[in-house]
């Protein structure tokens, strides 16, 4: 049969888990005051460099100066006669049109006016 009891009851605890608990809270509350030395820094061995061999290369010949080519000069150009003055020719006068005289409108002349007997 089980008992109503779970194994971790106060009542349950036994001589060691006291120790346990207590030296797990000491030790939560020196750890933080211990001092520790910082390490000192070590220097670094000392490390072999095995250059690339390297390779001088002979310097070019010394090349003649190129010729210094003066460019030609340019032939005149010709002069070219002046083109002669064209005066356009003059047009022919156009006939003058005149416009048409317009008919004369009939102009009405008064009435005389006769009295009537009355």
């Amino acid at each position: 049969m089980s008992s109503h009891r779970l194994p971790w009851d106060i009542q349950e605890f036994k001589r060691s888990d006291i120790a346990f608990v207590a030296g797990a809270a000491l030790l939560c509350i020196a750890i933080p005051f211990i001092q520790v030395p910082k390490p000192e820094p070590k220097p670094l061995p000392e490390r072999i460099v095995i250059l690339p061999p390297t390779v001088e290369l002979l310097p070019e010949p010394p090349q003649p100066p190129e010729p210094v080519v003066q460019p030609k000069p340019e032939p005149p150009k010709p002069i070219e006669p002046p083109k002669p003055v064209v005066q356009p020719k003059p047009e022919p006068p156009k006939p003058v049109v005149q416009p048409r005289p317009e008919p004369p409108k009939p102009v009405e002349q008064p009435r005389a006016v006769t009295p009537t007997p009355t």
